[in-house]
């Protein structure tokens, strides 16, 4: 985990990139595991749209229980996209 993954401080950055690439592995202290609230998706959503990017990549670790696709699909809703 690193500090801020459940959504950060929500200060835009300055990224010399033209996509990002974001790993996610799960809200709680054990790895891969737990589901990510509907706040936390809430803030990363308003992070990416804050990012001048062609892409962002956001891959979902946390695969107990299958909550990854449920996180997954939630933030693509969040941010106005269509399921794959």
């Amino acid at each position: 985990r690193t500090p801020g993954s459940e959504g950060g401080d929500g200060n835009r950055r300055s990224l010399p990139l033209s996509f990002a690439y974001i790993r996610l592995h799960g809200p709680s202290l054990a790895a891969y595991a737990g589901c990510y609230t509907t706040e936390a998706l809430r803030t990363w959503a308003a992070r990416i749209r804050t990012w001048d990017l062609r892409a962002v990549y956001v891959y979902f670790d946390n695969d107990q229980a299958a909550y990854a696709t449920h996180n997954a699909v939630e933030l693509m809703k969040i941010l106005g996209l269509s399921n794959p």
